[in-house]
């Protein structure tokens, strides 16, 4: 049995930073030398660990998908699925408050997942019936 992903929030550069320089409370030298690091070397950092997430999404769209809808990965059923759907749904539409785009994200983060675990399903029920040929 798989062990189940919790959802991740975007990874932010700042607590990388302040971790950093707890570490190097102790060695002023050393954290003179990081706090001199120039802005622009800031947002590189920034910029890089936001692309992380991003190559991740693309990597993993399934997880994406889970992650935009506020479910673990992976999906237990449609139902699931379709009942996470239906909770975002109704904060993401524009007549709810939302906007078109983020309910677009939605609708197709839960198009991707409801096609992903159909196809699972049917690999799993053509897996059984090659079992009973034999």
């Amino acid at each position: 049995m798989k062990k189940r992903e919790k959802a991740r929030p975007a990874v932010s550069a700042t607590p990388v930073r302040d971790a950093i320089r707890a570490s190097l409370r102790d060695r002023p030298e050393m954290l003179a030398a990081f706090d001199a690091l120039s802005q622009a070397q800031a947002a590189s950092l920034d910029a890089m660990i936001s692309g992380m997430d991003t190559v991740r999404a693309r990597l993993f769209p399934e997880h994406a998908a889970c992650e935009l809808l506020g479910i673990a990965w992976p999906p237990a059923s449609l139902e699931v699925v379709e009942a996470a759907f239906r909770v975002a749904a109704k904060k993401a539409h524009p007549e709810a408050g939302g906007d078109s785009p983020a309910f677009q994200a939605v609708a197709s983060a839960r198009a991707y997942l409801v096609d992903y675990l159909r196809r699972q399903q049917e690999a799993s029920r053509s897996k059984q019936r090659r079992r009973r040929s034999k």
